[in-house]
Formats: C-alpha cells, sequence, structure tokens
C-alpha cells in the first residue's frame, strides 16, 4: 500500500469535501501552489496559521562527494524552499 497521498488524490478530497467539481479544485489548487511559488520567489515567507510557513533559504557553495565516482566536487550555492510546520499542525502530529 502507497503511504503517499498523489495530487490527484488531494484534489479529489478537496472536491468531495468542497462539494465542487474536481477541475474546478484543481483550478483553486493549481492557483495557491502558484501564488505560493510567486511570493517565495520574490523572497517573501508564506504564513498559513495553524498549518505552517514557506520561506527560503540560501545554502552556501560546499564540498561533496560524487557517491558514482567517489570523487570529491563543489556543490554550487542555491536558493531552496523550506517548511515549518505550525503550532497546530505540530500538536495534531505529537499524537499520532
Amino acid at each position: 500500500m502507497n503511504k503517499n497521498l498523489t495530487k490527484s488524490q488531494l484534489i479529489s478530497i478537496a472536491a468531495k469535501d468542497a462539494g465542487l467539481t474536481r477541475s474546478k479544485t484543481e483550478e483553486v489548487l493549481e492557483s495557491i501552489l502558484e501564488s505560493i511559488k510567486e511570493n517565495l520567489v520574490m523572497g517573501k515567507k508564506v504564513n498559513l496559521i495553524g498549518f505552517g510557513s514557506f520561506s527560503t533559504i540560501d545554502k552556501k557553495e560546499r564540498k561533496g562527494v560524487n557517491p558514482q565516482t567517489g570523487k570529491g566536487m563543489m556543490i554550487p550555492a542555491r536558493t531552496t524552499a523550506k517548511f515549518r510546520a505550525g503550532k497546530l499542525l505540530s500538536n495534531t502530529l505529537k499524537t499520532v
């Protein structure tokens, strides 16, 4: 049994819960995800009170090892997304 929830499954669940069509629900989800992405690209933090927050973090260039060859290499600097669970979500997960 797959323990992962796919985007398609999430859309089906949300559509049923909200009483909307799958296509309308997918439109809404795509809009939300695009808004989160656009704000992160602009360097803004996205807070979903009770659920968590999305932000970016700058990672510096660092040394690494190529797992295929075992040779040392430099991993370039990059910006990546970060998610931090909110208090409500964290407390909910503590009871699992």
